[in-house]
């Protein structure tokens, strides 16, 4: 039996809770709609290359997908 793999939505909900952030937090952060950070959180919407990156850079994390593993936010040291 394969572990399921983390999906975006999930990773990112894990990482700001894990921070103590909210939904309205990350906005404010990058400048978008409190609905655009929800259909990334809820997992309408598939994040491109440049917003995963404005993601690390506003959260301090490195945010990579490892294939068979799914998606996961670290805390850059």
């Amino acid at each position: 039996m394969m572990k399921e793999q983390t999906t975006f939505a999930q990773a990112l909900a894990a990482h700001l809770e894990s921070r103590g952030l909210t939904q309205r937090h990350l906005a404010l952060m990058l400048g978008v709609t409190d609905a655009m950070i929800s259909h990334y959180m809820t997992g309408r919407k598939a994040p491109g290359a440049e917003l995963i990156q404005r993601l690390g850079d506003a959260l301090e994390a490195r945010v990579r997908y490892r294939p068979g593993k799914g998606w996961r936010f670290k805390v850059k040291c």
